[in-house]
């Protein structure tokens, strides 16, 4: 989710809050000066022109986009939750600044009520999850398919849920902390800033290493039968959804495609259970 939204010259550190929701505990004063400093710190550390592009401050991530260039100045800045997807963030910087541009000035800002309005609706646009639309007898079904999996010492799973680009994660399966790689949370962060850009769904294993061969030895007598495997599928995806279906897991290898026809199968499922009800991004 976005908290704040400004615009700001890099050269001058003059800037204007365009959005606020009130939630981010930093004085705008401080937050001008503070951009700077760390583009500033950037470029002279890495000797980079673009200098600040992303960084993080506990859960806050701070985006900076450039409309018009890396060699011109002018900056959106973005506060936002820190699994927010930078790119859907340059999506709305976009039509932002296409509502924006004729307007921005250093000296003196200020913009037809009517435009502000337009800008608000495009900073805090999401796609609202439908949970009530997936029955408790289809999730009990998952959840009964994955115990079974279990049960025949097949395959354990640590996380399988739904993530939202901008509400992190708002569904979830089945979780068993043991076998957890990481926190929910932490892993979609990690995974939308790595693969969003794929145009196919992710399906990734590697060998398992000694942390999880130890959390397997409790459940199997030969962990080194198994694999970890990741899962990425964005659902909805002919409206653009903000949805996808997250999952880590370990796997025996001789049912590596069982286990990918079923996290196919679930995300084919829940995209023809939600595609009605997502309203197709414009941007």
């Amino acid at each position: 989710m976005i908290h704040l939204v400004a615009f700001q010259n890099l050269d001058s550190g003059i800037g204007y809050p365009i959005y606020n929701d009130d939630t981010i505990n930093v004085s705008l004063e401080l937050i001008f000066p503070m951009i700077s400093a760390l583009n500033n710190f950037v470029e002279e550390c890495t000797k980079d022109e673009r200098g600040l592009v992303n960084a993080a401050l506990e859960d806050v991530k701070i985006f900076l986009y450039a409309p018009e260039g890396e060699e011109n100045p002018l900056r959106y800045v973005f506060f936002t939750d820190i699994f927010d997807d930078n790119l859907y963030l340059s999506y709305k910087a976009v039509e932002i600044h296409k509502h924006l541009s004729p307007y921005i000035k250093y000296d003196y800002f200020s913009i037809p009520e009517e435009k502000a309005k337009k800008i608000t609706e495009i900073i805090t646009f999401t796609h609202e999850f439908p949970r009530k639309e997936l029955s408790d007898f289809f999730l009990s079904e998952i959840e009964n398919n994955i115990k079974s999996y279990e049960k025949n010492s097949e395959v354990f799973f640590g996380d399988l849920f739904i993530g939202d680009l901008d509400q992190g994660v708002v569904l979830s399966f089945f979780e068993n902390e043991e076998i957890k790689e990481k926190p929910s949370k932490e892993l979609f962060s990690e995974l939308i800033q790595t693969f969003t850009f794929l145009e196919n769904d992710l399906w990734a294993n590697s060998s398992i290493n000694e942390i999880e061969r130890n959390k397997l030895s409790k459940y199997v007598e030969n962990p080194d039968m198994f694999r970890e495997g990741w899962f990425f599928s964005q659902l909805a995806s002919d409206n653009k959804s903000d949805f996808w279906l997250v999952s880590y897991f370990v796997f025996r290898t001789d049912v590596e495609q069982e286990i990918k026809e079923f996290l196919y199968s679930l995300s084919e499922k829940v995209t023809s259970i939600i595609s009605p009800f997502v309203t197709k991004r414009k941007f």
